[in-house]
Parts: C-alpha cells; structure tokens; sequence
C-alpha cells in the first residue's frame, strides 16, 4: 500500500468574510483527506473570526491561528512555523481548490520538491483532468517562470516538500510570492508540472493587485532580488530570464506611477532600469514580444512611452 503523506494548508485571511467561506469548504471537500488546515486570521475586524470558529468546532483538522494585522507574509510565515506536514500548500482566502487537487499533487508527489498545477479565473473549469504531467529541470522551470511563459510565480496552486522552507520565509514587503518562488525552485532538485486546472484564482476589485498604492513599487525590489539570486548562479540563461523579468516589472512600475506626484522617485528608477537594460533584452530571442515592444517606444523617451501606455497598455 502507497504511503500516504501528511499536508499542510496554510490559508491566510484578512477581513475575509464574503468567501472565506467558500475556500474552507473547497478544502474540506478534497477526496484526499490526510491534512490539516491551518487558518491564519490576521487581525480582522468583520465577521472572519466568528465564522472560522464555527468551522473549527465542526472539524478537527483545522487549526486556528491569531495575530495582530501583520500582512500576508507574517500570516504565511506563522502557518510555516507549526506546520506539521510533509509538504506545504497555499490558498488565499478569496480562492478555492478543486475537489481533486490534494489527491492529484499527492499521487505525483514521490520524489519531487514542488508539484505545480494550473490555475483557472473561470470556477467552471475546476476538476476537468486532463492527466497531462511532466518533469522539468528546476533552471528551465524557472526561466519559464521569470519569461513569463509558464505557470506563475505564485505559492498558491502548488505543492512544495515542506523541507525547502527550512531556511526560507516569506520577506516583510509585498510580492511575497514572486520573491520566494525562486529560491525554493532553485533549492529543488526535482518538479512536477501538472497541466490540469485545480486552483480557482477569483478576480477580486479590491485585491492588492487591482489597486495603486506605495506597496505596488516592492515589485522593483521583488525583481531585483531575484536578479541578484540568479547572478549568483553563474547561469547566463538564467541570468537573462531574470533581466527581463526586472524590466518587465521596471515597465509596469513606470506605468503605475504615472498616476501621482508621490510616486515620482519610483518612475525614476523605473525608467533608470529600462535605460540600463532595455538593450541588451531587446535582443534577446527569448523576451516576450509585449517587452520589446515596451523597449522599442521607451527609446522616444519617457513621455511618448508614458502617453501610448494610455492608449495601449504597453506594461506588463
């Protein structure tokens, strides 16, 4: 008989009462059943506490965690500290899993770091199982990722072998996803790629990504860090993925701070970026077409890049 492993499901929740609901109940719903669920309740003020306190006098598998608001990082990081499964997942609290999505990673899981699924904006989708599945090569995985070709640099969606986070914890800004992921890639030695639709992503108006404010720029930092990780690997591929992934962020950044004075320093180290670097990921034959064409504009300057942004939404 096939050993079974243990899973952790770490959910964070802010203020989640309109579907936090729904997510417990996707996870409760999973035809694979050897896991705990640990509900990290971060600081709301609604009605989220009362309503995961019902959930947790009806099933023993889940845990509920308290803090004062501290963010998604510090919730994720609490989850990561008591966790006592064998492998990790992520759910946000306005997503949901399909029914199959613990029983499919798990049954792909023997002797792999990360399992990875697809993900879907449309709930419809969810379960239709297609069986495709493949290995990949930690740094090719990772250059897909950072080209922006595959998959996503999100924690969610996926399965990691709780011992890649021994050393690694989700950092105090935003973009927490998008920084860590290439650490635990690149501390991974095999993956798995599902291509089946198990991760509902909710468009939600009122996410973190919907919205401008200061914590949007952490995407520099975010990408210049995995630059400098990616440096370290001596890697030239590699490097150039994550060259370009910076200045796609560098765009984006540009783009988003046209919309205030306050954000003047951010456009200004965004378009230092774009000069740095649009040349040598102009020509390169891997960057996506939405890039150089980014590139080709910014060469007529900051204002004609910022004006046909308007009209065609040249960032990334």
């Amino acid at each position: 008989m096939a050993r079974t492993p243990y899973i952790s499901i770490i959910l964070p929740v802010y203020n989640g009462e309109e579907y936090i609901s729904e997510t417990i109940e996707s996870v409760l719903g999973q035809t694979y059943g050897d896991f705990e669920l640990l509900i990290i309740d971060d600081g709301s003020t609604d009605r989220t506490a009362t309503i995961l306190a019902s959930y947790a006098l009806k099933d023993y598998r889940i845990k509920i965690i308290s803090q004062s608001n501290a963010g998604v990082s510090a919730a994720r990081n609490a989850g990561l500290d008591v966790a006592r499964g064998e492998y990790i997942t992520f759910i946000d609290a306005d997503d949901a899993i399909a029914s199959e999505f613990l029983s499919r990673c798990v049954s792909e899981c023997n002797g792999y770091d990360i399992v990875a699924t697809d993900f879907t904006r449309d709930k419809a989708k969810l379960n239709h199982l297609s069986y495709k599945s493949s290995d990949v090569d930690p740094i090719k995985y990772l250059e897909s990722v950072l080209y922006q070709r595959v998959s996503s640099p999100a924690v969610c969606g996926k399965l990691f072998r709780k011992q890649l986070f021994s050393d690694i914890r989700f950092w105090p800004y935003r973009y927490e996803d998008l920084e860590i992921f290439p650490k635990l890639v690149l501390k991974s030695e095999q993956i798995r790629l599902l291509r089946e639709n198990l991760y509902y992503y909710r468009d939600n108006s009122n996410s973190f990504i919907n919205s401008v404010s200061l914590n949007r720029f952490d995407t520099l930092k975010a990408t210049e860090s995995i630059l400098n990780l990616c440096t370290a690997q001596h890697n030239a591929a590699l490097n150039k993925a994550a060259r370009c992934r910076w200045l796609s962020a560098s765009f984006n950044a540009f783009c988003i701070s046209l919309g205030s004075s306050e954000f003047v320093p951010f456009r200004e180290k965004s378009w230092t970026n774009i000069k740095k670097y649009r040349k040598s990921v102009f020509f390169d034959i891997n960057s996506p077409v939405k890039i150089k064409l980014g590139i080709a504009v910014s060469v007529f300057g900051p204002r004609t890049l910022a004006f046909l942004n308007r009209i065609f939404k040249i960032s990334s």
